[in-house]
């Protein structure tokens, strides 16, 4: 589809993010790409809203100002099921339209790996795919997903 995309280091401001290059509009856009392990158990995307810390609050990611969202389903994949989705989410789109009220989402509290509480919306899938805000889904193999996963990590522990 002439686009061409890249990772961003780690120190750009864009950290982690998928810079997309549309070859046909020559255009460029970043991506936020947020691994999920609810959304295969629940089917809603889990959307950070604010991070309680001993140093304070902090707005999660929710708040950022985000143009296009890919939500990858990093649920453990089993026998029955080694394709898995990404959701391509218009996120301005979901944000405007979106109350942080709606009934159809489930407020969420959890503690993170560090002991944060974090307070997060539970968005359906059913409901993005029903409001139009969700552009495409792609699928890719489990197991690719884990060696790409293993290669960072032992690059990672290299520097």
């Amino acid at each position: 589809y002439a686009y061409t995309a890249e990772l961003t280091g780690l120190e750009d401001q864009h950290k982690g993010d998928l810079l997309v290059h549309d070859e046909l509009a020559n255009d460029s856009f970043y991506v936020e790409i947020k691994k999920d392990t609810i959304i295969g158990k629940t089917g809603n995307v889990f959307v950070e809203l604010e991070i309680q810390r001993g140093s304070g609050t902090a707005q999660g990611w929710y708040h950022y100002d985000y143009t296009n969202l890919a939500v990858v389903d990093a649920t453990p994949a089993n026998s029955r099921q080694k394709s898995k989705p990404i959701y391509f989410i218009d996120f301005y789109k979901m944000k405007s339209e979106l109350a942080l009220d709606d009934k159809r989402c489930k407020r969420y509290q959890y503690r993170n790996e560090v002991g944060n509480k974090c307070t997060a919306l539970l968005v359906p899938i059913r409901y993005i795919i029903a409001r139009g805000w969700l552009k495409e889904t792609f699928y890719y193999n489990a197991d690719d997903w884990k060696q790409a996963q293993d290669d960072a990590k032992r690059k990672e522990d290299k520097t």
